[in-house]
């Protein structure tokens, strides 16, 4: 089931979804772009290395260009995933700030499960 509540109220604006592909189908998130971009924005740091989802998106290619795009190192996301800290975005935005940690929250449980059970997941871009 993909959970589309970080979408809601957003109308035509781009949307990202993530998900893994379980026994069960597609489990995973819906939201904004803004939110996902923000997110990784978050996430930024001086290492950046091929097969995580911060390249793709620093870089401007894989993922964007490609839909869905399967996430090369689960592993690797969900460690920069752990990264995120508002102190890393500029600007800071405040009037999402709980909404990201909620989102954050949510797909490193997405990804960790992904990887003790080796799931692939994708990310698809609208």
């Amino acid at each position: 089931m993909i959970d589309n509540t970080y979408n809601q109220g957003f109308g035509s604006e781009k949307e990202v979804v993530i998900y893994s592909v379980t026994p069960k189908g597609k489990e995973g998130y819906e939201m904004w772009d803004g939110y996902f971009e923000n997110l990784l924005r978050g996430c930024y740091n001086d290492k950046i290395v091929k097969g995580g989802i911060l390249y793709g998106y620093m870089t401007l290619t894989e993922w964007q260009d490609e839909s869905p795009w399967r996430i090369e190192n689960v592993y690797l996301a969900l460690n920069e995933l752990t990264l995120f800290s508002e102190q890393n975005m500029q600007p800071k935005m405040d009037c999402m700030s709980k909404e990201l940690r909620e989102i954050q929250e949510k797909l490193l449980i997405l990804l960790k499960d992904a990887v003790v059970k080796g799931y692939d997941v994708y990310i698809e871009y609208d």
